[in-house]
């Protein structure tokens, strides 16, 4: 597999268009996905969202039978 030309390390550090990837996106130094490492902070980026709604929904609920 070879590196894309359009994913290299400075394209991804000096440019901030609406076509850089997301911060989660984790590539190699060779300029491939790492494939791993994306998928460990995607779904520890998921988790915690997740986490943190259920916490605000639970602090709605208590508060509505506080009321």
């Amino acid at each position: 597999m070879t590196p894309s030309p359009t994913r290299t390390t400075e394209t991804l550090s000096s440019s901030h268009s609406r076509h850089d990837p997301p911060l989660y996106v984790q590539f190699t130094s060779q300029g491939t996905l790492d494939v791993p490492g994306t998928l460990f902070m995607s779904q520890t980026l998921w988790t915690v969202g997740h986490v943190r709604a259920l916490a605000d929904r639970m602090n709605d609920v208590e508060r509505w039978l506080v009321d």
